[in-house]
């Protein structure tokens, strides 16, 4: 069965019920600890996903297969916020 984020499924589906997410990014960030990561999550839509804690400023990777962006912990700071992920276009499936 196909998983999809907060993003995803509000775009693809319109749910904005938590009971209609699989991934719910806002939910699973409230238990990361500051300076820690949660994932990899596993996204139809995004691909993987990682979820960073840094000084309460939450923020998402993304990559699919082995192309992580981030190498370096000073790299996570030019991740996007977790609210500026929500707002960006989900990227285009492939069929």
């Amino acid at each position: 069965m196909a998983d999809f984020c907060t993003r995803c499924a509000k775009e693809l589906f319109g749910y904005d019920k938590p009971r209609f997410i699989d991934i719910d990014l806002e939910e699973e960030s409230k238990s990361i600890a500051d300076g820690n990561y949660a994932g990899p999550y596993l996204c139809e839509g995004c691909g993987y996903i990682y979820i960073y804690n840094v000084l309460g400023n939450i923020r998402i990777e993304r990559f699919f297969g082995k192309e992580r962006t981030i190498s370096k912990i000073e790299d996570v700071v030019k991740l996007p916020t977790l609210e500026d992920f929500l707002k960006q276009q989900m990227p285009k499936i492939n069929s």
